[in-house]
């Protein structure tokens, strides 16, 4: 009885430290201030006239995704919000925007991104 007691704690540390050694995933983790540059950038190039997809043409490659600038409308200006906040391994960040529509008649919004920069560059609006 103790033999096999023994056995099964030896077993068991010997997996416990294969485990261990594994290198696992890559690092997930965020920077918040990267994150927010990332936004700016992405926003800039909006009101600049960029095309929708021309992020991802960058490299490392970029995925952005806005209804209202993938529809034509264009960026006249944005404001960063307080209340920006981490969610898991991204930036949430409210930001009000001005928008005009292709017919020439202008709006706001106030929307969310969530940012992310590991393991890949992401801004994506949730609202």
């Amino acid at each position: 009885m103790f033999r096999s007691h023994t056995v099964r704690v030896v077993a068991l540390i010997a997996v416990c430290a294969l485990g261990c050694s594994h290198q696992g995933p890559p690092d997930r983790s965020l920077d918040p201030e990267q994150a927010k540059e990332l936004l700016v950038t992405v926003l800039d190039g909006w009101k600049a006239g960029r095309p929708h997809a021309e992020p991802l043409e960058s490299e490392p490659s970029l995925r952005v995704a806005d209804e209202d600038w993938l529809v034509g409308r264009r960026l006249i200006d944005y404001r960063l919000l307080p209340g920006e906040s981490v969610v898991g391994d991204r930036l949430s960040c409210p930001v009000g925007l001005s928008m005009e529509t292709p017919e020439g008649r202008r709006m706001s919004a106030q929307v969310v991104y969530l940012i992310s920069t590991a393991p890949e560059l992401s801004v994506i609006r949730v609202d």
